[in-house]
């Protein structure tokens, strides 16, 4: 009998360990990627600041496709989201479907992906939900926009490789 309730007290012990393991774990966990030309591999703490821009950027969202007040253009949505892929970006990727409040409701958010094409703003914002679907946004924070560049353009700069002496 006292091997039952030694077991039973270890048992308790070990899940309450684990929840409090889980509950130390971050909240909203995600992995950045920039690519940007030009940055250094980003540290850890610049990704978490990225990371926290585009959550702002997205949070100032006030429209988008997965819930229309007007009919979307599909194929301009995925020539946008396409340009913003294949050229400078950052991508924030959840480890698990995020549900994320904007200005213009809630979304379901797996990864967050703004277009950094040009010079003094971002250009694109898009998220990808739980089903894999391209969610194009509009009507979001030119200023956090602005902001996420200057951020971009402020990340340390990759060192020239050293040329061989002859």
């Amino acid at each position: 009998m006292r091997s039952v309730n030694f077991s039973l007290i270890a048992l308790v012990v070990v899940l309450i360990g684990s929840a409090a393991a889980a509950d130390a774990l971050p909240k909203h966990s995600a992995a950045v990627v920039l690519r940007y030309p030009g940055t250094a591999p980003l540290r850890s703490a610049d990704a978490q600041q990225l990371k926290a821009k585009a959550l702002e950027i997205l949070r100032s969202s006030n429209f988008n496709s997965a819930a229309p007040r007007w009919e979307w253009d599909e194929a301009t949505s995925n020539l946008e989201y396409g340009a913003a892929v294949s050229g400078r970006h950052l991508l924030v990727t959840f480890a698990d479907p995020t549900i994320i409040e904007t200005t213009g409701g809630k979304v379901v958010v797996k990864e967050i992906i703004i277009g950094l094409n040009t010079a003094q703003y971002a250009s694109s914002l898009h998220t990808i939900d739980d089903k894999g679907r391209v969610v194009a946004h509009a009507k979001y924070s030119g200023t956090l926009c602005v902001e996420l560049v200057d951020m971009v353009k402020a990340l340390p700069r990759e060192s020239a490789a050293p040329r061989l002496q002859r």
